[in-house]
Formats: structure tokens, sequence, C-alpha cells
């Protein structure tokens, strides 16, 4: 079914009612939000390994208990 001309134009008019853009903002925000927090973790990721380049090497020796058999 083709739908016509004045039908089209109907379709995409939109639709402002207030519940709708306050739910429009409301994803608007939270996507800014965790934009913002994933900045901030990314930083802190940066920090940390730019700390942990600056600590001196070190081994430690790990001794197991021996296995007991079964």
């Amino acid at each position: 079914m083709l739908a016509s001309t004045a039908e089209v134009a109907e379709s995409l008019r939109g639709n402002w009612r207030d519940e709708m853009l306050f739910e429009l903002s409301q994803a608007r925000v939270t996507r800014e939000s965790y934009q913002f927090a994933l900045q901030q973790i990314l930083s802190c990721d940066r920090k940390l390994e730019s700390y942990l380049k600056t600590l001196p090497a070190s081994q430690v020796e790990i001794t197991l208990p021996p296995r007991q058999r079964e």
C-alpha cells in the first residue's frame, strides 16, 4: 500500500508532548553523564599507569605447599 503525499507529510509531523520531551532530555543527560564518567575513569587509569611506572620493579617468590596425593 502506498501512502499519499498528505499521509507522508502528516506522519513526519512531530509529537511534542511534554512527557516525550522530558524523556528525550533525560536520555540526553544520561548519555552526557555516561560520557563524563567514562572520561573520569580514563583519566584515573592514565594517572595510575604513570604512577605504577615510577615504582621499582620487584619479584616475589611464592612457595606453594606440596600437593597431597590422593
